[in-house]
């Protein structure tokens, strides 16, 4: 048997496939580095990039399909079937021994990709929880579930066109499941599970969907190997077991089933000593000791026209009154290296937030002059508040009424007051309020 097995993993697709996963996953963390990609879009944590692995799951789901889909088919193209027909192995003995080395290739090139996230961003990674090796671990499943079913199509339909065909189906199909609007989005293998940074699973949704998937491989195999097919209904009957569990779970507002609920751990605020106190989340705690004298030099600038007995990071738009709201760092880290990628952006970021109009307005509830007029004024009261920023607010392309505001402004006491009568209506969301200012 080690033989065979060291044989097929010589001359089956095991070295290709697990070298084309790890370049796909070279190419998709690559678009995810800012140098590359243009844009900051790195995640600072570990939940985060759990997800990101297993958003690209829906690009090497199908890529590991369509090798397979290549090599299942290899037995027709070499013209070999009726040799291997008489050989002492079993049909059912050759297909596991191939389908093996596939699967073992797939885990080598996922975990390469996986180390490569891992590397870049434990720097700035301090807090995990059980459930972000869980999204590992499902995403590695649904891997594997793409890549039996690509190699069952190529063993079922050994044509030319048939490995490219079952990939892009695939990919097509994972696809349109993760972005349709019903429940059924949460089904697709890869790319789709609902989680991400500051959230857990509900208990029993890793053991359903793992059973899920697993159920499904099941099917294919029984169905391409067993004598008897009927007894593909018995991985199917749990596929389907599991399928009404994951739907009975909690409710959320609009109806379809939420398998997820808020880490109160990781959303724990762990706090700097000293005054004025700063905290961040735990799963951003790696960043506090940058923050804390970026946030203290930001409440003192500020010292002169309100009153703040610290900063936190917000998060969930729930800080206390009194505190100065720090923008949310998960995308504040840098790759392969601790410390904020860009502080200067951090605060800007902070000091925008704070000054700006951060009600839950609907198209109705605002009109696009009042819109327009809390987006004028918050660069205004920036400039106004924090002078060391002004020189970047004041790039910000505004109205013409709100220039004229700018040099009516001129006054510090009146400054100060202006200020003070801004900041208490953006609070309250006074829209009215500020149409008053701006004249």
């Amino acid at each position: 048997m080690r033989r065979v097995l060291s044989t097929e993993l010589r001359r089956s697709g095991f070295g290709f496939l697990c070298v084309v996963l790890l370049l796909v996953g070279v190419a998709v963390f690559l678009g995810r580095v800012p140098r590359f990609s243009g844009y900051n879009s790195w995640s600072a944590g570990w939940a985060s990039q759990a997800r990101e692995v297993n958003a690209y799951c829906l690009v090497l789901g199908p890529v590991a399909a369509t090798v397979a889909a290549w090599i299942g088919a290899r037995e027709h193209r070499w013209g070999m079937r009726d040799l291997l027909a008489s050989a002492p192995r079993s049909r059912a003995h050759r297909s596991l021994v191939t389908l093996f080395a596939l699967i073992l290739g797939a885990v080598l090139g996922f975990a390469g990709t996986c180390v490569l996230f891992a590397v870049a961003v434990a720097p700035t990674a301090t807090y995990v929880s059980a459930d972000t090796g869980a999204v590992v671990g499902l995403s590695l499943l649904g891997l594997i579930l793409c890549l039996t079913v690509g190699w069952a199509v190529g063993r079922f339909i050994p044509r030319r066109l048939t490995a490219p065909l079952v990939g892009f189906v695939l990919y097509l199909g994972c696809a349109l499941l993760s972005y349709s609007s019903g429940a059924e989005r949460y089904f697709a293998p890869v790319g789709n599970l609902p989680y991400s940074s500051y959230q857990q699973f509900l208990p029993g949704v890793v053991p359903a969907f793992a059973g899920w998937l697993v159920s499904i491989s099941a099917v294919v195999l029984v169905v391409v190997l067993a004598r008897r097919r009927l007894w593909a209904l018995l991985p199917a009957a749990t596929a389907a077991v599991s399928v009404f569990a994951l739907l009975d779970l909690q409710q959320d507002a609009s109806g379809y089933p939420a398998w997820t609920r808020r880490d109160p751990v990781a959303a724990q605020q762990v706090c700097s000593p000293g005054e004025p106190v700063v905290c961040v989340t735990r799963e951003h705690e790696a960043f506090l000791t940058e923050t804390t004298p970026l946030a203290r030099d930001m409440v003192a600038e500020m010292s002169a026209v309100v009153d703040l007995r610290g900063a936190r990071e917000d998060v969930f738009g729930d800080v206390a009154a009194g505190y100065l709201p720090i923008q949310s760092l998960d995308t504040a880290g840098s790759v392969f290296r601790g410390g904020l990628a860009d502080p200067a952006d951090v605060r800007f970021q902070t000091l925008m937030m704070f000054v700006s109009m951060r009600c839950p307005i609907g198209p109705s509830d605002a009109t696009e002059t009042e819109i327009g007029t809390s987006f004028d004024l918050s660069y205004v009261a920036a400039g106004l508040l924090m002078p060391s920023e002004r020189e970047h607010v004041d790039d910000v392309v505004t109205s013409p009424r709100a220039e004229a505001l700018r040099q009516r402004l001129r006054d510090p006491e009146a400054a100060r007051a202006w200020l003070a009568r801004y900041l208490q209506a953006v609070h309250a969301c006074d829209f009215d309020g500020l149409e008053r200012l701006a004249e």
